[in-house]
Protein backbone atom coordinates (compact mmCIF):
# COMPACT_ATOMS: atom_id res chain seq x y z
CA UNK A 1 0.00 0.00 0.00
CA UNK A 2 2.19 2.80 -1.28
CA UNK A 3 -0.16 4.80 -3.44
CA UNK A 4 -2.07 7.94 -2.60
CA UNK A 5 -5.16 9.62 -3.88
CA UNK A 6 -5.37 13.40 -3.98
CA UNK A 7 -8.55 15.35 -3.40
CA UNK A 8 -7.92 18.55 -5.35
CA UNK A 9 -11.14 19.57 -7.10
CA UNK A 10 -14.85 19.52 -6.41
CA UNK A 11 -17.96 19.21 -8.50
CA UNK A 12 -21.05 21.18 -7.50
CA UNK A 13 -24.62 21.33 -8.72
CA UNK A 14 -25.74 24.41 -10.62
CA UNK A 15 -29.08 25.20 -12.27
CA UNK A 16 -27.96 24.00 -15.70
CA UNK A 17 -26.28 20.81 -14.48
CA UNK A 18 -22.93 20.29 -12.79
CA UNK A 19 -19.98 22.61 -12.39
CA UNK A 20 -16.36 21.56 -12.14
CA UNK A 21 -14.42 23.69 -9.66
CA UNK A 22 -10.69 24.16 -10.12
CA UNK A 23 -10.11 23.94 -6.38
CA UNK A 24 -11.67 22.43 -3.29
CA UNK A 25 -13.95 24.37 -0.97
CA UNK A 26 -11.14 25.11 1.51
CA UNK A 27 -7.37 24.64 1.59
CA UNK A 28 -7.74 21.82 4.11
CA UNK A 29 -10.13 20.02 1.75
CA UNK A 30 -7.21 19.70 -0.69
CA UNK A 31 -5.45 16.64 0.67
CA UNK A 32 -3.62 13.44 -0.15
CA UNK A 33 -4.76 10.20 1.46
CA UNK A 34 -3.15 6.77 1.40
CA UNK A 35 -4.66 4.38 -1.09
CA UNK A 36 -5.08 0.68 -0.33
CA UNK A 37 -4.09 -1.88 -2.94
CA UNK A 38 -7.74 -3.00 -3.20
CA UNK A 39 -9.03 0.49 -3.94
CA UNK A 40 -6.15 1.15 -6.35
CA UNK A 41 -7.12 -2.00 -8.27
CA UNK A 42 -10.78 -0.93 -8.45
CA UNK A 43 -9.76 2.52 -9.70
CA UNK A 44 -7.60 0.92 -12.39
CA UNK A 45 -10.63 -1.10 -13.51
CA UNK A 46 -12.71 2.09 -13.73
CA UNK A 47 -9.97 3.74 -15.78
CA UNK A 48 -9.79 0.71 -18.08
CA UNK A 49 -13.56 0.84 -18.60
CA UNK A 50 -13.36 4.56 -19.39
CA UNK A 51 -10.61 3.87 -21.94
CA UNK A 52 -12.83 1.23 -23.59
CA UNK A 53 -15.77 3.65 -23.72
CA UNK A 54 -13.51 6.38 -25.17
CA UNK A 55 -12.44 4.01 -27.97
CA UNK A 56 -16.07 3.09 -28.74
CA UNK A 57 -17.07 6.74 -29.11
CA UNK A 58 -13.94 8.67 -30.13
CA UNK A 59 -15.82 11.77 -31.32
CA UNK A 60 -18.36 11.92 -28.50
CA UNK A 61 -16.43 10.94 -25.38
CA UNK A 62 -15.72 13.79 -22.96
CA UNK A 63 -12.44 13.17 -21.14
CA UNK A 64 -12.84 14.89 -17.79
CA UNK A 65 -10.22 13.08 -15.73
CA UNK A 66 -12.78 12.26 -13.05
CA UNK A 67 -13.42 8.77 -11.70
CA UNK A 68 -17.21 8.83 -11.55
CA UNK A 69 -18.62 9.75 -14.94
CA UNK A 70 -21.39 8.77 -17.32
CA UNK A 71 -20.69 6.36 -20.18
CA UNK A 72 -19.89 9.31 -22.44
CA UNK A 73 -17.33 10.67 -19.95
CA UNK A 74 -19.47 13.58 -18.81
CA UNK A 75 -19.78 14.38 -15.12
CA UNK A 76 -22.58 12.73 -13.18
CA UNK A 77 -25.08 14.90 -11.36
CA UNK A 78 -23.92 15.53 -7.80
CA UNK A 79 -27.22 14.18 -6.45
CA UNK A 80 -26.77 10.78 -8.10
CA UNK A 81 -24.71 9.10 -5.33
CA UNK A 82 -27.28 10.11 -2.70
CA UNK A 83 -30.21 8.93 -4.79
CA UNK A 84 -28.53 5.63 -5.65
CA UNK A 85 -27.47 5.09 -2.01
CA UNK A 86 -31.05 5.62 -0.85
CA UNK A 87 -32.29 2.98 -3.31
CA UNK A 88 -29.61 0.52 -2.18
CA UNK A 89 -30.39 0.89 1.53
CA UNK A 90 -34.06 0.31 0.81
CA UNK A 91 -33.36 -2.67 -1.48
CA UNK A 92 -31.24 -4.40 1.17
CA UNK A 93 -33.44 -3.48 4.16
CA UNK A 94 -30.81 -1.24 5.75
CA UNK A 95 -31.61 1.74 7.96
CA UNK A 96 -32.55 4.84 6.00
CA UNK A 97 -29.64 7.25 6.34
CA UNK A 98 -28.33 10.00 4.10
CA UNK A 99 -25.27 9.31 1.96
CA UNK A 100 -23.51 12.19 3.72
CA UNK A 101 -24.08 10.43 7.06
CA UNK A 102 -21.36 7.98 6.01
CA UNK A 103 -18.85 10.77 6.71
CA UNK A 104 -20.20 10.99 10.26
CA UNK A 105 -19.93 7.21 10.62
CA UNK A 106 -16.37 7.25 9.30
CA UNK A 107 -15.36 10.00 11.72
CA UNK A 108 -16.92 8.20 14.66
CA UNK A 109 -15.31 4.91 13.65
CA UNK A 110 -11.90 6.59 13.43
CA UNK A 111 -12.48 8.00 16.93
CA UNK A 112 -13.27 4.51 18.27
CA UNK A 113 -10.08 3.22 16.64
CA UNK A 114 -8.19 5.70 18.80
CA UNK A 115 -7.30 8.41 16.32
CA UNK A 116 -7.09 11.95 17.67
CA UNK A 117 -9.64 14.57 16.70
CA UNK A 118 -6.85 16.43 14.86
CA UNK A 119 -6.03 13.32 12.79
CA UNK A 120 -9.73 12.80 12.00
CA UNK A 121 -10.04 16.48 11.02
CA UNK A 122 -7.22 16.07 8.51
CA UNK A 123 -8.64 12.80 7.13
CA UNK A 124 -12.09 14.33 6.62
CA UNK A 125 -10.62 17.57 5.26
CA UNK A 126 -12.32 19.96 7.66
CA UNK A 127 -10.92 23.49 7.91
CA UNK A 128 -12.31 23.98 11.41
CA UNK A 129 -11.95 21.36 14.14
CA UNK A 130 -15.40 22.36 15.44
CA UNK A 131 -16.89 20.89 12.27
CA UNK A 132 -15.09 17.61 12.99
CA UNK A 133 -16.48 17.58 16.53
CA UNK A 134 -20.00 17.83 15.09
CA UNK A 135 -19.26 14.70 13.03
CA UNK A 136 -18.24 12.55 15.99
CA UNK A 137 -21.04 10.71 17.77
CA UNK A 138 -20.35 9.16 21.13
CA UNK A 139 -22.84 6.35 21.77
CA UNK A 140 -23.37 3.91 24.64
CA UNK A 141 -20.72 1.52 23.28
CA UNK A 142 -18.18 4.33 23.47
CA UNK A 143 -19.25 5.20 26.99
CA UNK A 144 -18.88 1.53 28.03
CA UNK A 145 -15.40 1.49 26.54
CA UNK A 146 -14.56 4.58 28.61
CA UNK A 147 -15.96 2.95 31.74
CA UNK A 148 -13.84 -0.17 31.13
CA UNK A 149 -10.71 1.99 30.83
CA UNK A 150 -11.64 3.95 33.97
CA UNK A 151 -12.12 0.66 35.87
CA UNK A 152 -8.79 -0.67 34.60
CA UNK A 153 -7.08 2.53 35.74
CA UNK A 154 -8.72 2.37 39.17
CA UNK A 155 -7.63 -1.26 39.61
CA UNK A 156 -4.02 -0.38 38.77
CA UNK A 157 -4.15 2.56 41.22
CA UNK A 158 -5.59 0.39 44.00
CA UNK A 159 -2.78 -2.20 43.71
Amino acid sequence: MHGTITIKRTVTRITAGVNENETTKTRSSYRALPLSDEIAQQLKQVKQRQDELRQLQPNAYKSSGYVFTRNDGSLIDTGYPSQHFKRLTKKYGLPSIRFHDLRHSAGTYLMYLGFSVKEIQEWLGHADIRTTLKYLHFDMAGKRKMLDKINQGLKRTAN
